[in-house]
């Protein structure tokens, strides 16, 4: 899914559905995290959880900034979503995660 297709995804949502989104996208990447840790042990993949960790704080920033009446372009969320994805190696991941978080009319 490009950046374009995201943005017109998104488009159309109102102040609440975005967030609602937001917070369906930080569900979707905790559940992507886990490819790089195994589970009942302590390795892990450091920098790409780092990525997640990134991320999920943008992802949690923006829902608080949105909340309380300030706000980012959704294009600069988004350019930031897919920069830091390609950053720390975890574009496929991400994208997987954005792909499935999208309101089901909006897939």
């Amino acid at each position: 899914m490009t950046k374009l297709e995201l943005l017109d995804s998104l488009a159309s949502l109102d102040e609440r559905q975005q967030i609602q989104w937001m917070i369906t996208l930080g569900s979707y990447l905790t559940i992507a995290a886990r490819n790089f840790y195994q589970v009942g042990t302590e390795n892990a993949e450091g920098r790409p959880l780092r990525g997640f960790n990134e991320i999920q704080h943008r992802v949690h920033a923006r829902i608080w900034d949105i909340s309380n009446g300030k706000e980012w372009t959704l294009e600069s969320f988004i350019d930031m979503l897919l920069g830091n994805a390609s950053i720390y190696g975890i574009d496929s991941e991400v994208a997987w995660a954005l792909k499935n978080s999208l309101p089901t009319k909006a897939k």
